[in-house]
């Protein structure tokens, strides 16, 4: 199943049918952009997963500031040999919109961090761009936080006698 950036809140009945496919180790994919953090977040709310409130600022002459460059984490061959390829490469990964994920490594989902911000030049800001994006520096008193923040995480579990994949 993949759930691709929601434009309306799940149902009750939509979230229990998901819940019974994911139960039953159906794997996912789920993808969203800032903004959508209400609608997505009852149903990462199964995995221990949450959006971060606002948006990803990367600072660049180049590009606008929500236009995000993620690179692949340390020890992402944990998840698929393929990515620690990509790491040791420094691929990058363009994401024009990028909300930061948090997650609870205590539940039943081994959680594998994919892809990360640059510490250096990423920030999160709560309220999101203004209509105005000029010139655009990290400002803690808007709530900026300057920090690392992933992106892209697999969550993986052994069921019976497979790996369910998220």
């Amino acid at each position: 199943v993949i759930v691709a950036d929601p434009k309306t809140p799940f149902s009750p009945d939509e979230l229990e049918k998901l819940d019974k496919y994911i139960s039953a180790g159906g794997n996912m994919l789920i993808a969203g952009e800032p903004g959508r953090q209400d609608l997505l977040n009852p149903l990462l709310r199964t995995f221990g997963v949450q959006m971060t409130a606002g948006t990803m600022i990367q600072e660049s002459k180049d590009f606008a500031p929500d236009f995000v460059r993620a690179v692949f984490a340390p020890g992402t061959d944990a998840a698929a040999p393929a990515y620690e390829k990509f790491r040791h490469d420094r691929a990058t990964i363009a994401m024009p919109g990028a909300a930061g994920l948090t997650y609870s490594d205590s539940g039943v989902y081994a959680i594998h961090p994919i892809l990360v911000t640059d510490q250096r030049n990423t920030w999160n800001r709560p309220g999101g761009l203004g209509p105005d994006t000029g010139k655009i520096a990290c400002t803690p008193l808007l709530g900026d936080d300057k920090r690392q923040a992933v992106l892209g995480l697999t969550l993986t579990r052994k069921m019976r006698a497979k790996q369910q994949r998220i």
